[in-house]
């Protein structure tokens, strides 16, 4: 049996390997089991900006601070989206 921790590695692994669609379902996987899993909700807004998703990316990073709202590289991550997009209010 797999734990959370233990798909969210794999999640990261795919992820970083480049293997966006599989990392995006695992993400996923891990919100269907864990509603509350602040790093996947993170983890999939990153993934939605990397390919062309800012409204989507936002949304999530949001939740995901809205989880955890003292995560500093959340909120910074989230500050590069808006960035990215011409956003600096």
């Amino acid at each position: 049996m797999t734990t959370l921790a233990d798909a969210m590695t794999m999640a990261l692994q795919q992820h970083q390997a480049g293997n966006l669609a599989a990392a995006e379902q695992l993400y996923r996987s891990i919100l269907q089991t864990d509603p509350g899993h602040a790093d996947a909700f993170h983890m999939l807004g990153m993934l939605a900006s990397q390919i062309g998703r800012p409204e989507q990316a936002i949304a999530l990073m949001r939740q995901s601070i809205a989880l955890r709202p003292g995560t500093s590289f959340y909120h910074a991550n989230l500050g590069l989206v808006y960035q990215a997009q011409g956003k600096f209010d």
